[in-house]
């Protein structure tokens, strides 16, 4: 349990350092895409970093979604060279946002549900 706790814990941290600041008052959905392709390649590093901590205690299903994270980020990193991102590697972006979205969703509900037993 208490090993399930720590790896939600730094995905949770994890994702939320993903994400952009907050930098300008029209800041818009289609801004924080444009960052997750642009930190894609850390995104990817540190999936890869996390899966090796703590894929033994995940279970498969969680594995299965932060590898999925893992393959998006893996491909939309090579977007990052080009000055005009495609409308594919933001919706794949965005995808990749929500995908991670689903897995914190999914480790915190584990942790939740064995805590009330």
């Amino acid at each position: 349990m208490k090993k399930q706790f720590e790896a939600a814990s730094e995905f949770v941290a994890l994702f939320r350092s993903f994400m952009p600041t907050y930098s300008h008052p029209n800041m818009e959905w289609e801004d924080v895409c444009d960052h997750f392709v642009r930190i894609s390649e850390n995104i990817e590093k540190d999936l890869n970093k996390y899966l090796s901590s703590h894929g033994a205690v995940l279970g498969d299903d969680v594995v299965d979604q932060i590898s999925l994270c893992k393959a998006i980020a893996g491909e939309i990193k090579f977007e990052d060279r080009s000055p005009d991102l495609s409308g594919h590697s933001l919706r794949e972006a965005s995808r990749l946002h929500d995908e991670l979205k689903e897995a914190e969703k999914r480790l915190l509900s584990k942790v939740h549900s064995q805590a009330s037993i």
